[in-house]
C-alpha cells in the first residue's frame, strides 16, 4: 500500500488513472520476483539448471501484469475518495467526520464528471505516447480501433475516457510493438467483434502475444482484401494496402481510408517509400502521417496526398521523430500540422466541410 500511494501521483500524471487492485497483484508478484531473481542469479553463476525455472517464474510475473492491465482503474477523484475512505478506518473517531465529507464530494465529482466524446462521424488520434492508436465513432455506440499503441493500460484508460464499452472492428496495421502491444489489453478488457491483420511473413513478440490471446479466446483474425469495405454507421472504411508483400514490416502496414459525409482521412500506418510508391494514387483531406513523422517518407508522396490537415501521432522518443523536413514539407503543401505529444488527443470531424 505504501508503494502504491507513493507512485500514485506519477501514475495519475502520466496515465490519468491508478490501477485499483495493484496492491493485491503486487502481493502475488513479489515472491515470484524474489524467487526468479535468486534462481536466475544462481543459474548465471554456474548452476544452469535453474535458468529454466527462473525464466518460467518471470513469465508468471509478466502474465500477472498483462492480466491485471485490463482490471479497473481509478481516476483522480475516485482515487482520492478511496484514499480518504481508507484513512477513515485508521484515524481517531472524532476526526473521521472531517474526512468523510471531502471523500464523499470527491467520489460524487468522479461519478458525475462526463466522459470525453468522439462524436459520430469523427476520428480520434489518441495520445498514447510513441505509437499509434486511432478511434473511430460511427454513432450509436459503434466504434472501430486502428492499432493500440505501446501500452495496454494507457489505451484501455483512453477508451474508458471516451465511454467505449465494445469495439466492432480492431485493425492491427503491422507487427511492431508501438502499434500492437496495447491491443492485448483492449482484447482483454473489452468485447471485440472482428480483428483485421495482414502481417505475414513478419512477426514480433507483441504480435505473437496478441494472436495467442485471440486464439485462446476463440477469435479468428481476418485478412482484409484491398478494396474491402466496412460500414461503421456514419463512416465507411476502405482498405487500400498492402498491395503486395514487403521486406519491411512498416511497408506491410494495412492502410485504410475513412470517409465521412464531407471529408476523408488516410490512416497510413507506418508505410515507407516503397509502399508509398505503390499508393501514389491516394488522396485525402486529412493524413495520419506515417511512422510518427520519421524520415522514411517520400516528400512528393506527402505532398500529393493533398491533405489540408496532417496529424502526427508521436510521443517522447530518442529517434528524432518527427523530423523537421517532414513538417516543413507538409506545411509547404498547405497542410496544418498537429502533434499528439503537443496537443493531446486530436479529434477530426469528417462530417462537416
Amino acid at each position: 500500500m505504501g508503494a502504491q500511494i507513493a507512485v500514485a501521483p506519477l501514475l495519475l500524471l502520466h496515465f490519468g488513472s491508478v490501477p485499483l487492485l495493484s496492491p493485491l497483484v503486487n502481493l502475488l508478484a513479489a515472491p515470484l520476483v524474489t524467487a526468479s531473481t535468486l534462481a536466475g542469479a544462481v543459474g548465471a553463476m554456474g548452476i544452469g539448471l535453474l535458468i529454466g525455472p527462473a525464466s518460467w517464474l518471470a513469465d508468471l510475473v509478466l502474465l500477472l501484469a498483462r492480466t491485471a492491465s485490463g482490471w479497473p482503474q481509478l481516476g483522480a477523484g475516485a482515487f482520492a475518495g478511496v484514499a480518504v475512505g481508507g484513512l477513515v478506518l485508521v484515524v481517531p473517531p472524532h476526526l473521521r467526520v472531517h474526512l468523510v465529507v471531502p471523500a464523499a464530494i470527491a467520489v460524487a465529482v468522479a461519478m458525475v464528471t462526463p466522459n470525453a466524446a468522439v462524436e459520430p462521424g469523427s476520428v480520434a488520434v489518441l495520445d498514447v505516447g510513441q505509437g499509434d492508436a486511432i478511434l473511430m465513432s460511427g454513432g450509436e455506440g459503434r466504434f472501430a480501433l486502428v492499432d493500440g499503441g505501446p501500452d495496454p493500460a494507457v489505451i484501455v484508460s483512453r477508451l474508458r475516457d471516451y465511454g467505449v464499452t465494445s469495439i466492432e472492428l480492431v485493425v492491427l496495421t503491422h507487427v511492431h510493438a508501438d502499434h500492437a502491444s496495447g491491443l492485448a489489453g483492449v482484447v482483454s478488457a473489452l468485447p471485440v467483434g472482428t480483428v483485421w491483420a495482414d502481417t505475414d511473413p513478419h512477426t514480433s513478440g507483441a504480435s505473437a502475444e496478441l494472436f495467442d490471446l485471440l486464439d485462446s479466446r476463440g477469435m479468428r483474425v481476418s485478412v482484409p482484401s484491398v478494396g474491402e469495405r466496412w460500414h461503421l454507421g456514419a463512416l465507411d472504411l476502405v482498405v487500400e494496402a498492402p498491395v503486395r508483400r514487403y521486406a519491411s514490416p512498416n511497408d506491410q502496414s494495412i492502410v485504410v481510408t475513412v470517409r465521412g459525409r464531407s471529408r476523408s482521412m488516410l490512416l497510413s500506418g507506418d508505410i515507407e517509400t516503397f509502399a508509398q510508391t505503390d499508393l501514389s494514387h491516394l488522396r485525402a483531406d486529412v493524413l495520419k502521417v506515417p511512422h510518427q513523422g520519421a524520415a522514411t517518407s517520400d516528400p512528393d508522396w506527402l505532398t500529393e496526398v493533398g491533405a489540408d490537415l496532417a496529424v502526427i501521432s508521436v510521443g517522447p522518443n530518442d529517434f528524432g521523430h518527427p523530423v523537421d523536413w517532414v513538417i516543413e514539407t507538409l506545411e509547404t503543401s498547405g497542410a496544418s500540422v498537429v502533434r499528439t505529444d503537443l496537443e493531446g488527443d486530436v479529434v477530426v470531424d469528417l462530417m462537416s466541410p
